[in-house]
């Protein structure tokens, strides 16, 4: 005995019962529906809520971070580090200098006023210090694994592995900064003739610099239409 064909209807893709030209599941009429044996029943078009829609994020591409857009992003975090400490440095200078006035009573230098200036320079250098490097390894070690200056060029610190650093190294690593500093900034300007463009400090720390070249944006697919409401 031959296999009954099957009606689906071409409205939400279900099979029709009997003869009737009107689908059981949405009430669509059926004047040319598609009859096809029942064998191809598993091969009905499935539609797919939008809810189930997938939403694929492009994949991450990253490629070493040249040495300007490097040096940009050190003009930048300088800029802020220069707005927090400014103010400060200001308002101690303003203080010895006043301070000083008061102890000079010759219109020379005595040992209070060298005893306060030596202080004010020593304070400056340790809070310039100290603020640069909370900035610096605190935001590298953070998720965003970047300076504010670098996120402005979507760049990242990782190590060698492509993983987020430690708040340790983090440190170490912009305390190595000083040593590329100390060579006459020999140790920045080797950067672009590195293998993975890679200057002194990042060799010391065991780190690279990236910069992330995928769309900012979630790719979102096309939505297939909704199929009509059940009744």
């Amino acid at each position: 005995m031959g296999t009954q064909p099957t009606a689906f209807c071409q409205s939400c893709g279900q099979p029709l019962t009997g003869a009737s030209r009107f689908c059981n599941h949405c009430g669509q009429p059926q004047p040319t529906a598609e009859v096809v044996g029942a064998s191809s029943a598993a091969a009905a078009p499935a539609f797919t809520p939008p809810t189930a829609t997938a939403y694929a994020a492009a994949p991450a591409v990253a490629t070493y971070a040249g040495f300007w857009v490097r040096f940009l992003a050190i003009v930048i975090d300088g800029l802020i580090v220069g707005v927090v400490t400014g103010p400060v440095v200001l308002i101690v200078e303003a203080m010895v200098g006043f301070g000083g006035g008061l102890l000079n009573d010759k219109g020379e230098l005595n040992p209070g006023q060298i005893a306060m200036l030596a202080g004010m320079f020593a304070f400056i250098v340790a809070f310039s210090v100290a603020v640069k490097a909370l900035y610096e390894a605190l935001l590298t070690a953070s998720s965003k694994q970047a300076t504010v200056g670098k996120m402005v060029f979507r760049l990242k610190v990782t190590d060698l592995n492509g993983k987020r650093l430690t708040v340790l190294r983090a440190f170490g690593r912009h305390f190595a900064k000083y040593i590329s500093g100390m060579t006459l900034l020999i140790g920045y300007l080797i950067q672009p003739f590195t293998e993975r463009r890679q200057a002194l400090h990042d060799m010391i720390a065991g780190t690279l610099v990236v910069r992330d070249v995928s769309p900012p944006y979630p790719i979102v697919p096309p939505q297939t239409a909704p199929p009509p409401a059940q009744l």
